[in-house]
């Protein structure tokens, strides 16, 4: 299985980086599973809708909805639809990679665009990076976008608040893999340099250096994929057991968690005695992807791969 691992070469490997300080050598190169990350993002997606949902909360003083009403003689929720993958995905895309480039532009380097596959990307061929600058540079999109979107939330109309909230938790699940070759650059010693090559990065350090292999790799990702359908699994059956116990104890109505969207799961008695169970599908999903996280990192797991 491919996995997104921080290898290590053998020491023989040529340099060829110019610019590289002496005694220094590539000790290790970053290689995602660009696919891996790409479930991992659309799993986190709706925990960062549920982050953004709550500030825009607290900064608005509104609880806004997110849900879409389909109506075969009103397309107008269609249309919006088809013109937030037509137009808002390309933008954000456009808008993600632009802060890379211009932290790449802002360290000194000349970045260059690209797309491949499923995902673009902006890099600066045999630009020598200091752990810093990299940082910089693959922070960028989700820290200025971020703040770019929860400073025009207090003054946006109403209309446009819900769409500045799906566009924060697209742009911060688009992050997935920044926020995972950041970790891995922490874990790093402060004086190795980096080189992206878009696909993969390449880590060089003093001959004497050691450098520690990442423990996230993309078993973890599928780790996380199962454990995520197994609890919301059991959250959805859970109200088949629970029910028994509210006619027992003669209650009226149950509700687990907020009002509104986020419940999680709800009871209620109809008016011929009987009672009726719903199980609130954004907070289950959020709790279903908070709690596998949890789960398929207590779970044991294999070295990393080598080569």
């Amino acid at each position: 299985m491919r996995r997104s691992t921080l290898v290590q070469p053998t020491p023989s490997m040529p340099s060829e980086v110019p610019n590289l300080p002496p005694g220094y050598r590539r000790t290790a190169f970053v290689k995602p599973a660009m696919s891996h990350l790409l479930l991992a993002g659309t799993l986190a997606f709706p925990v960062w809708l549920l982050i953004f949902h709550t500030i825009s909360t607290f900064l608005t003083g509104n609880t806004f909805s997110l849900t879409l009403h389909f109506n075969p003689d009103d397309l107008t929720d269609w249309l919006r639809l088809f013109f937030g993958f037509l137009v808002a995905g390309p933008l954000l895309i456009v808008l993600h990679e632009g802060c890379h480039g211009l932290l790449f532009r802002l360290n000194g380097f000349q970045p260059r665009y690209g797309f491949r596959w499923l995902y673009a990307y902006a890099t600066a061929p045999n630009a020598l990076m200091t752990r810093r600058q990299a940082l910089s540079v693959t922070l960028a999109p989700l820290v200025l976008l971020t703040l770019m979107g929860l400073l025009l939330l207090p003054f946006a109309p109403t209309a446009v608040v819900p769409y500045i909230i799906l566009f924060l938790a697209a742009n911060a699940a688009g992050a997935t893999g920044d926020l995972w070759l950041s970790f891995v650059l922490l874990r790093l010693p402060d004086e190795v340099c980096i080189v992206d090559h878009a696909s993969q990065w390449e880590i060089y350090a003093p001959v004497e250096s050691e450098i520690p292999v990442t423990t996230i790799t993309s078993g973890f990702v599928l780790r996380w994929f199962g454990m995520t359908a197994l609890v919301f699994l059991i959250i959805t059956v859970l109200p088949n057991f629970l029910l028994p116990l509210a006619v027992q104890l003669d209650m009226d109505a149950l509700r687990i968690g907020p009002a509104g969207i986020w419940y999680l799961i709800e009871f209620e008695r109809t008016p011929d005695g009987g009672f009726q169970a719903s199980v609130g599908l954004p907070a289950t999903l959020v709790v279903s992807i908070v709690l596998g996280g949890v789960l398929a990192v207590l779970l044991p797991q294999r070295p990393a791969e080598t080569t």
